[in-house]
């Protein structure tokens, strides 16, 4: 016969377990719709097309061959800090502001994307 102390030890158990699972499910699920749609406009012709000038070794489902732009792979270990993180986000505002020779369209200074397009685009470029 089980004691019901013992029972109630384990329901609680359960219940923090259930709860910290659901809560990284949350996350996870949370996390991912910005590196998605970041992809979606990395892809996009009528957007960002970033893939028509860059390759992405590390994602194989995308079929970019071009070698126009640099290949866009470890992005985090390249750009580790906040300030590196900015750093890249201005490169995806207007590389010109930095290289005035620079055939990258300005995609934040032109209205191409906006912000938040551009924050997706980031969250996707960490996942490389």
């Amino acid at each position: 016969m089980v004691k019901p102390l013992l029972v109630k030890r384990i329901s609680g158990a359960c219940a923090i377990l259930c709860s910290v699972g659901a809560l990284a499910f949350t996350s996870c699920v949370l996390a991912q719709p910005g590196s998605l749609s970041g992809r979606v406009l990395f892809t996009d012709e009528r957007k960002g097309n970033c893939i028509g000038c860059h390759k992405t070794p590390t994602d194989t489902s995308s079929k970019g061959a071009s070698n126009i732009g640099p290949p866009l792979e470890a992005i985090k270990q390249k750009y580790p800090t906040p300030d590196d993180r900015v750093r890249l986000k201005d490169v995806i505002r207007d590389l010109r502001d930095k290289n005035p020779e620079s055939i990258m369209p300005p995609y934040g200074k032109h209205h191409i994307l906006t912000e938040a397009e551009i924050d997706a685009i980031m969250a996707y470029l960490e996942t490389l």
